[in-house]
């Protein structure tokens, strides 16, 4: 940000949450400053964790590329190509388009064409912030102080842009890449800074002894300054120019003609305006936007408003003078910067003035334009308690005693893959939409809550009148006298006579002789292959609250003779009972239904009992447990055709 700041002071790792004024206290720039990044990097931390690395609120998600009629792009020529109006969040950062807008004109990236060749790209949304003065908006400027600027402004930019996929993905894969393929590597780590810079005040020399400090030690200016270094693109490789005022001293551009430029008005002094020798940077906003670095030239007259300029290029770049220059929302500014010329990056300690030392990390980093770092320089304070010969010095953070090298404060580019295009014969095809979209938490269906129903609260025998727990033993006099559930509601009378509750046996499987011949069992063996299920007849009644179960009373000579089979091969005989959950409702309520349920817990005899009441997490579950019904010994009677009579009629 090329602001007349004093410093900036925030730092994520500091993990501030605010800024505190107090009475009576100078009000500094920098903490209001730090004050808005602290809430910046909140907001954008929760909606990055909430959201995710991009996406868009369903119903009102931009960034969608349709054809001119908002359809999804097939053949579709390049001019018909469209944004769609919506929000999108990147990296934390919300994104708005308030109307569609072609994607070869987009405001924010202007004169970029579309590719020219074939083949399929990524349309990738990327993300940044400019920061905005009155020289590049006007409106900012409070007339009614008579021409002094204020605050100044930051300002979200997006641009949509393509890439050949062929920058992220392998050539196996290329031409049917797919959303999977390109999100995790793109945009390619070769567009992003890896430089680092570090900054320090003049190391001092050797002094003859150590209550002397050499002259040519610390930092020397008078003046405390904002230094800015700002990275280059340059022909030879990366370059840096540098302002000791934070590239404040700008104007804009209003008319050129050969060398001669004209700006919009001069500085409020030498220390604020231009001079002879200066070097100047012209350059486009558009361009700038683009990022693009603009031409510099050499001031070798200035006079007011009129600035006479050699270009260090040779000649002034195309364009230049295009009217109307004034009238341009994105006005074409001169920026001075207080270097002799653009430095080389290169290894070991550069000096820029008065002791103010810089170093880049390593040679080969990768660096882009607008790359930039801010150094507060300070003096030492007369008046105070320090001494006046001290030497000023230079803030930054320290490692281990030494600078620290530290990676650009900006450009910070967020990325996010929204789309695949195929480009073939001139004509683009929508691949692929691959816009994250999510559901807003006020229109989010709320947690599935089950309705709270009827729960069975015991199980028991009328004819002892006593408790029947799973996993338990059972007499068939006292199951023959009839099985009650009690419920916590008065079930609905229409239930009698109908087949909600249900008791089966799991008979010992073969049986009987015959079958055990079939399955090549020798006579006397007890072998059990399985059970065979035996669902027993009866009816079913309401009285109050309980369900009750009694057999049959054709079944019940059936059931004796059937059990006096199995005693040949079991002790007991498991047997289940039933409720249909969804099939019992409330007296009173049709819509509360049983919900059945149950939990079980381990007895201390390690059977298994069942937790009642039943629960509501399953709304009609069915209520189910098992038992044992112990087998008689009828003197090894079989009467088969009293069973044929009694069970299988």
């Amino acid at each position: 940000m090329k602001g007349d700041f004093t410093r900036r002071t925030f730092r994520s790792e500091n993990h501030y949450r605010g800024v505190l004024l107090q009475q009576g206290r100078v009000a500094l720039d920098a903490d209001w400053n730090e004050q808005v990044d602290i809430q910046s990097h909140h907001d954008e931390v929760t909606a990055r964790d909430v959201i995710g690395a991009g996406g868009g609120p369903r119903g009102g998600a931009g960034f969608a590329i349709t054809d001119a009629a908002g359809g999804v792009p097939r053949a579709c020529p390049a001019e018909d190509l469209r944004l769609s109006a919506g929000r999108y969040y990147v990296g934390g950062v919300l994104c708005e388009n308030e109307e569609p807008v072609p994607l070869a004109a987009q405001p924010d990236l202007p004169g970029v064409r579309l590719p020219g060749v074939d083949g399929r790209y990524a349309a990738y949304l990327d993300v940044w912030r400019e920061h905005l003065t009155a020289v590049e908006r006007p409106e900012l400027r409070e007339v009614a102080l008579g021409g002094p600027d204020t605050a100044t402004r930051s300002r979200t930019v997006w641009q949509v842009r393509l890439a050949p996929v062929a920058d992220a993905v392998a050539d196996a894969v290329l031409d049917a890449a797919t959303p999977a393929d390109v999100a995790a590597s793109f945009p390619p780590d070769a567009g992003r800074s890896t430089g680092r810079l570090r900054a320090r005040a003049q190391a001092p020399e050797a002094a003859p002894t150590p209550c002397l400090i050499p002259p040519s030690a610390g930092y020397r200016r008078l003046e405390n300054q904002l230094y800015r270094v700002e990275i280059r693109e340059e022909p030879g490789g990366p370059a840096y120019v540098w302002s000791r005022d934070n590239g404040t001293v700008v104007a804009r551009l209003v008319g050129a003609e050969g060398d001669t430029l004209t700006i919009d008005r001069p500085g409020r002094d030498r220390l604020s305006g231009f001079g002879k020798g200066d070097l100047v940077e012209v350059i486009d906003t558009a361009a700038g936007r683009r990022g693009e670095c603009g031409a510099l030239a050499r001031l070798t007259g200035a006079d007011e408003v009129t600035l006479t300029v050699a270009w260090v290029a040779g000649a002034a770049p195309a364009g230049l003078a295009e009217p109307p220059l004034s009238g341009r929302s994105d006005p074409t500014l001169v920026r001075r910067w207080d270097c002799a010329a653009a430095v080389p990056v290169g290894e070991g300690w550069a000096d820029l003035e008065d002791g103010v030392q810089i170093q880049f990390e390593a040679a080969g980093a990768r660096y882009r334009n607008g790359d930039h770092w801010l150094i507060p320089a300070r003096t030492a304070l007369a008046g105070t308690d320090l001494d006046a010969d001290l030497a000023g010095d230079v803030e930054w953070p320290m490692d281990d005693g030494r600078p620290a090298f530290r990676p650009p404060e900006g450009i910070e580019h967020r990325t996010a893959l929204v789309a695949l295009l195929d480009r073939a014969g001139g004509a683009w095809t929508l691949a692929s939409d691959c816009r994250a979209l999510f559901t807003p938490l006020a229109d989010t269906q709320p947690p599935h809550v089950p309705a709270a129903g009827l729960h069975v609260e015991a199980v028991w025998l009328p004819a002892p009148g006593a408790e029947l727990r799973k996993d338990a033993g059972v007499r068939l006099e006292d199951l023959l006298g009839g099985v009650a559930v009690r419920l916590d509601g008065t079930p609905s009378p229409g239930l009698t006579g109908k087949p909600v509750l249900t008791l089966t046996l799991d008979l010992p499987h073969p049986l009987f002789p015959a079958e055990r011949r079939d399955w090549g069992l020798a006579k006397g063996s007890t072998t059990v292959l399985g059970t065979r299920p035996l669902d027993l007849a009866g009816l079913v009644s309401v009285e109050d609250r309980d369900l009750v179960w009694r057999p049959a009373q054709e079944a019940r000579a059936g059931v004796e003779s059937v059990l006096n089979a199995a005693h040949a091969l079991t002790g007991r005989v498991r047997c289940r009972l039933t409720v249909n959950g969804r099939a019992v409702m409330d007296a009173q309520d049709p819509r509360r239904v049983l919900n059945g349920l149950a939990l079980s817990r381990i007895r201390d005899d390690e059977g298994v009992d069942l937790v009642l009441p039943t629960v509501d997490d399953v709304r009609g579950a069915d209520f189910t447990m098992w038992f044992w019904v112990a087998v008689p010994d009828l003197d090894g009677k079989f009467d088969a055709s009293v069973f044929d009579r009694h069970v299988f009629v």
